[in-house]
Order: structure tokens, then sequence, then C-alpha cells
């Protein structure tokens, strides 16, 4: 094989790990990696096979035309340079869909290798935070105590990388049931699986864990009334409402995160002072955003200027929250209600809903669970409003719902 042949079928493959590095480790990189991933299907195929390829695929045209009712925003948006802002970094959903519409990747042996990847870097941005956790117990174990969230040692939001884990998590259990006649890749896999809950219930923040027991939960009750094992199921939701209990019963950091919780939910009720408080401030959030949905139902205010409308009804209100903690909504679904309206919202929906159908048919299980653990992640934050929520949510939904890659996956 000479040079250029290699680099034609290898530079998209090469794009991915980059993508998969920048995700944990590095927001520059995680932009250069769109540049591979795009080049790879022009240099194998024409412009016409692309598009031609990419107006057959139904989450593909979606995902392009959600990025293009952001795009008519500009005609209602009260700030250019915010809009331009929030543009450039919704490219994912105008770039990802071309990128992986004709790669010459989709096979079981490279899905395994993607996600084993995957894996294997999200395991070593949670095994230096979990080692820079010991070595400064005390002092984190102070933040915690007082909400703060375990510093990650990668270039990723705590949050982000919760459920980025959870996701490892059930990407390791998928690919459990491929190694049986590979011990050694199959007590590896093992490993990773094993640490990965360690640093889900130690180091990451709540949304990770309500994303992946919400998944468990969902997956168990489809799958095992689907399948008629109706006992199994029920010992198994119960196993995992005990794990869940014991977890945060016995392990320090999550019994402080459930009374802080408890603390918290307790000082909305009763009219508290809620600065700093995650979940009252959320329920706040929650409130402001719904009522920028009401100032234009129909298309929105615009993403870019969801904050600074909840900011002038925070000032008009005079709310008792300081500055800093006058933010946007924190639920993906009121991100979309506020600033692109009814329109928005239900062509949203249908795009969750239309890859589910996807996974449902193809008897993927991993792209269900994917779905599943974005839509429990979208309840508590508006996880499409950053690169790395962005990226990890098109570039997994893509790579999952392909028919190449469900016939290899059943």
């Amino acid at each position: 094989m000479n040079t250029k042949s290699l680099i034609k079928d290898n530079i998209g493959f090469a794009g991915i790990i980059l993508f998969l590095f920048g995700l944990l480790f590095s927001p520059f990189i995680l932009s250069i990696s769109l540049l591979p991933l795009l080049i790879q299907p022009f240099l194998l195929h024409s412009p016409k096979e692309i598009f031609q390829k990419l107006f057959q695929d139904k989450v593909s045209i979606l995902l392009l035309l959600y990025f293009m009712l952001i795009i008519l925003g500009i005609f209602y948006t009260s700030n250019l340079n915010l809009f331009w802002k929030d543009l450039q970094l919704k490219l994912p959903f105008l770039l990802l869909p071309i990128a992986f519409i004709y790669p010459n990747y989709y096979s079981k042996k490279s899905i395994f290798r993607i996600l084993s990847i995957f894996i294997v870097l999200t395991f070593f941005a949670g095994l230096l935070s979990f080692i820079n956790y010991l070595i400064h117990y005390d002092e984190i174990n102070r933040l915690i105590f007082k909400a703060k969230p375990t510093p990650i040692i990668a270039n990723i939001n705590h949050i982000y990388y919760s459920f980025i884990l959870a996701f490892a998590i059930i990407s390791g259990l998928f690919l459990h049931k491929y190694f049986f006649n590979r011990k050694y890749l199959r007590i590896i896999n093992y490993s990773l699986l094993f640490f990965n809950l360690v640093f889900i219930h130690t180091i990451a923040a709540r949304t990770g864990l309500f994303a992946l027991y919400g998944c468990g939960f969902v997956l168990l009750i489809y799958y095992g009334f689907k399948n008629s094992k109706i006992v199994l199921t029920l010992f198994s939701l119960v196993l995992i409402v005990s794990i869940g209990i014991a977890s945060v019963k016995y392990i320090p950091v999550l019994n402080n995160r459930y009374q802080k919780s408890v603390e918290d939910i307790n000082t909305f009720r009763n009219g508290g002072d809620i600065n700093h408080y995650s979940i009252s401030m959320r329920l706040v959030y929650w409130q402001k955003s719904f009522q920028v949905f009401l100032k234009s139902p129909v298309i929105g205010v615009g993403l870019a200027d969801v904050k600074a409308e909840m900011r002038e009804i925070f000032d008009a209100e005079k709310s008792s929250l300081v500055m800093v903690n006058r933010r946007g909504p924190h639920n993906q679904f009121l991100e979309i209600l506020a600033g692109m309206g009814f329109v928005g919202f239900v062509l949203f929906l249908y795009l969750l809903i239309s890859a589910y159908k996807v996974g449902i048919k193809q008897n993927s299980a991993i792209l269900v669970a994917f779905l599943t653990i974005m839509i429990f992640t979208f309840l508590a934050e508006s996880t499409l409003e950053r690169q790395a929520g962005i990226g990890f949510f098109t570039f997994m939904l893509l790579l999952l719902s392909k028919p190449e890659v469900a016939e290899e996956s059943k």
C-alpha cells in the first residue's frame, strides 16, 4: 500500500483518536480533529456521492435541519457577536454528519477499537483525578462537604466528565460479551469497568450517577419485559436500588452529596438563601427559562440570547441570587424551548425519537443506552451548549446509529 492510499484509508481514524483525546483533554485538539474527519469522505468519494448518501440518512438530515434552525436565529438575535460565537460552537451539527456519512471504518472490529480507545482515555482521566483525590484527600473532602466538585485532572467540566464516564461504563458492559474468546482482553475490560465504577461513585458529579442508574433502570425494564424475563428483571431492579442505597449510605462522598441534596431542597422549600445550592438554583433557572419561552413561544428568542433574557428577568424581579449565580437554564429541553421555541423543541424531540427508533429497529442496545444517558443528562444540564457536550452527543449518535454498525453488533 503506497503512502497516498495509507493516508486516504486512515486519516479519518486518526481524526477519531484526536477527537476522543480532545474531548477529555484539549478543546483545541477537539476542534482541529474535525479537519481530518471531514477530509476523508472527500478523498474517497465525489461530493455528489457524499451529499446523495447524506440525504438518505434520517438522523444526519435532522441534525442538519437543527443546525439550519439555529442559523435562522440571526434574523431575531439581539447580539450578533454572541450569535456568531454560538454558531461556531454548534458547527459539529453541520460538519460531523458529513464526516460520518462515508467513512471506511464501519465494521465490528473498528467499532470495538473506537469504543476501547474511548474507555481507556476516560479511565486515564478518572485515574489521574482519583490519585489527586487520594493525595489531597482531606483538602478535597472539605471542598466536597461545602458542595464543591471534585477536581477532574483533565480539560473538561466535572459534570460533562461524569456523563461521559457513565457511557464509558455502559460501553464496557457492551464490549464484555465480545471478549469471551480473548482472556487478556476480557481481564483488561473487567479491570477498566471496575475502576470506572469506582471513579463515578467517588469523584464524579451527581449528573453522571443520575444518568448511569437511570439508564440501567430503563434498559432493564425494556429488555427484561421484551424478553419475558420478568422475575429476573425485578430481581435486577431491586439489586440496583440496593446497590444505590448502600453506596449512598457507606461511601462518604456520596453520603455527603445526599445530605447536601436534602439540605439544598429544604432550603428552596423554606424560602431560604439558595445561593450556591445547585439543585435550588436549578429549580429557579427552570422557572426563569420558561418565562423566557413565554416571550416568544413559537420560534424562541435565539439560543445565543437565552442567558441575556434570563438576566433581564433576574434584574427586573430583583432576584436574591448574586450575579455569579444568575446563569442559564441548566436543562437542555428548556434551553431549546426558550431559545428555539416550540418549533425547535419539536424538531429536537423528533430527532431523539427517530434515533430511538433506529436503535430499537436495529436491536442496538448500546445506541438505546447512549440516548437514555443523554436524555437523563439533558434533564439536569444544558449539555449541548458546550463544546464537549455537542461533540460527544453528535459523534456518538452518528457513530452508533449507522446500519453497518448495528448489523455487526447484533
